[in-house]
């Protein structure tokens, strides 16, 4: 049995494939609107199409634990296009942190808050090297993926989330009893 697992991110709307989409899109709708014979329309639809396969293509990370490697991709239709490879091997831990981010919006009639949980899984080879290996809303999820990489790759683990929640907890038991 293989010790092997993905992680899909989904639709990133970033990077380079997300840009070229948007550029194909574009520079389609154009055609089809500038143009009045049937081959430009044709092929106006085609770019749409191809554009929008690029803008929406999803992004993921494949862990093949057997090779300690892990490999981020993008999906466009049925391929899988791989375009950067971890070596695991060359780290000695992996650690759970939380990224939080908070966004007010004043407005005349309310005041919204959207804050943002997003849990990010590092791979760290001493103090030197850390390296982002995925994001995630998901805690159960990430609390899967930080035991798995730990038990697969025999490292040590950290993680911090939890470390800063049990402060957290300490806390407001000290601040109850004054």
């Amino acid at each position: 049995m293989t010790n092997q697992f993905t992680y899909s991110e989904g639709a990133s709307f970033s990077g380079v494939s997300f840009w070229l989409g948007l550029v194909v899109i574009v520079f389609s709708i154009t055609l089809m609107i500038n143009s009045a014979d049937t081959i430009s329309f044709i092929f106006s639809i085609l770019g749409i199409i191809i554009g929008a396969v690029l803008f929406l293509s999803i992004k993921g990370i494949k862990f093949n634990l057997d090779e300690k490697k892990a490999y981020r991709f993008s999906n466009l239709i049925l391929t899988r296009v791989t375009y950067d490879v971890i070596d695991l091997s060359a780290f000695d831990s992996v650690e759970l942190s939380l990224f939080s981010e908070a966004q007010t919006m004043n407005m005349k009639s309310i005041t919204t808050t959207v804050r943002t949980k997003v849990f990010e899984i590092y791979m760290r080879s001493g103090k030197a090297k850390k390296v982002l290996i995925l994001e995630t809303t998901d805690y159960k999820r990430a609390k899967e993926i930080l035991a798995k990489l730990t038990d697969s790759l025999n490292i040590t683990s950290k993680n911090r989330y939890e470390q800063r929640r049990h402060q957290a907890m300490e806390s407001r038991k000290v601040r109850g009893k004054r």
